[in-house]
């Protein structure tokens, strides 16, 4: 099985990814505007310390392409991590594990501790792909004006009043510190 690169998420690295991928109209309309909007609405998020963007991508299957965010684990014993799959609709993810063991350990104790309600997320899962909360919505998507207009020159300004900053920090806000209290070992699974 082919190992899909994973960088850091910076400008300069999606200008390399750019350079190396100028011949795929797929990367062009679709990939690039998204990546763009992503690094704009990271600058919103420098105060979160806790947090690794990376960038998961392979010109050889567009649908494992990828942004996410993990949130530190200084034993690397956890990789908890929200995941924004590089495609046209907009689909934000949870994943709290690297396992499906890991999800149904650590789902029912965010039940149990109240974080989340039984029902509110919806669960996705597949043979291939790991279980997931669903953070986005029906009504989350992509502003098709900032799509067409972003560029390298204009994605901070473009983003800074992007309905996504609302979706990120709920979300960010409600579960990174429930996670981090599993990673520090106050909450015990």
């Amino acid at each position: 099985m082919m190992k899909i690169p994973i960088i850091d998420f910076t400008l300069e690295n999606a200008l390399k990814l750019k350079e190396q991928n100028h011949w795929s109209d797929h990367f062009n309309l679709i990939l690039w505007p998204r990546i763009l909007v992503w690094l704009g609405l990271k600058e919103q998020f420098t105060d979160y310390n806790d947090i690794k963007w990376m960038i998961h991508y392979t010109p050889e299957n567009m649908h494992n392409n990828f942004i996410s965010m993990h949130i530190i684990d200084p034993n690397n014993t956890f990789n908890f991590y929200y995941q924004v799959p590089l495609v046209q609709n907009l689909s934000f993810n949870l994943y709290l594990g690297d396992s499906t063991y890991n999800f149904f350990e650590i789902h029912p104790l965010l039940l149990t501790k109240e974080v989340i309600k039984k029902d509110e997320y919806k669960l996705e899962a597949t043979s291939a792909i790991l279980p997931h909360l669903v953070l986005s919505t029906p009504n989350s998507k992509y502003d098709r004006g900032t799509l067409l207009k972003i560029n390298e020159d204009n994605y901070k300004d473009l983003t800074k009043h992007d309905p996504l900053i609302n979706l990120i920090t709920m979300n960010f806000k409600k579960f990174i510190s429930p996670l981090q209290k599993i990673i520090n070992g106050e909450w015990t699974l």
